[in-house]
């Protein structure tokens, strides 16, 4: 704020500080800040020059992740109280969500989608002359793996499996207890495995949160295919919203064509499965 008097920089900073909540922490030295006190500083020296637009480049990939979710929310509502626009930069598919009122999805420097917030599951690319649909993956875990699973301890009931990758199968309910010996029993099976621990979930937004939303089972079909199964379904609105969006992360991952043809079903009544399993697998 070179050329501006002293008592116009000190005012600005007074309320830059108390908007940001770090009006204890203007006198310390950098070395005495933490990580989120440290973003508060930076953001809060930014806003002190009134500029019309900002540019966060990953501000919070530095941050542990209760503080980064934490200083997600901070910035969102300093942007709302402020009116300005903010071009926000992240690999992070949550943190878009999350962040933006417009997400821009580029490739290679080029700009390849524009629109409302929602989980990119599916990216267009333009390559041999045409746009083609691939999926976006966690970029730290791309693929995963029942091996990748963690021994865990739990008192609720359990069983050994005949069919299943992980050798036992812990039980929320009879209903999923039931299911998974339909799993067991059916030659529509070639495989299969509940989905305790695993990490596998679809991101969804519903009513403007961010939510996780993890099937019951994943199967493979007799036939090859792929079968994520949801059981003990329910026809909620926030069923049908979380549905939508694995019904885009199919779509994604069948159009990507390295991972074999996916689908999904819902069992909304006990004994169900049969009668899914009887008709997925064609």
């Amino acid at each position: 704020m070179r050329g501006v008097p002293k008592a116009r920089r000190l005012a600005a900073i007074e309320k830059v500080a108390r908007m940001l909540r770090i009006e204890d922490l203007l006198k310390r030295k950098p070395a005495q800040l933490s990580g989120g006190q440290r973003q508060r500083v930076a953001i809060g020296r930014a806003l002190v020059r009134e500029p019309k637009v900002f540019l966060f480049d990953e501000p919070l990939s530095n941050l542990d992740a209760k503080l980064r979710e934490s200083m997600r929310f901070e910035i969102k509502d300093v942007q709302r109280r402020l009116g300005i626009t903010v071009v926000y930069v992240t690999h992070d598919q949550a943190e878009a969500m999350v962040m933006s009122d417009r997400i821009i999805v580029m490739d290679k420097g080029y700009v390849q989608q524009v629109g409302a917030p929602r989980p990119l599951r599916m990216l267009s690319v333009y390559t041999e002359g045409a746009f083609h649909d691939t999926p976006v993956f966690d970029r730290d875990h791309p693929i995963r793996s029942t091996g990748d699973m963690r021994t865990w301890y739990t008192g609720k009931p359990c069983e050994r499996t005949k069919r299943s990758h992980i050798n036992v199968c812990v039980y929320d309910s009879t209903w999923e207890a039931s299911d998974a010996f339909a799993l067991d029993d059916s030659d529509a099976v070639s495989a299969w495995v509940k989905n305790d621990h695993l990490g596998f979930e679809v991101l969804y937004v519903y009513r403007g949160v961010v939510r996780k939303y993890r099937p019951d089972f994943l199967v493979r079909l007799a036939g090859g295919d792929m079968l994520v199964l949801e059981t003990k379904g329910q026809d909620t609105e926030e069923d049908r919203v979380k549905r939508r969006f694995l019904d885009e992360w199919l779509a994604a991952v069948n159009a990507h064509g390295g991972f074999g043809q996916w689908r999904g079903a819902v069992a909304l009544r006990p004994g169900e499965i049969r009668d899914i399993l009887a008709r997925e697998n064609h």
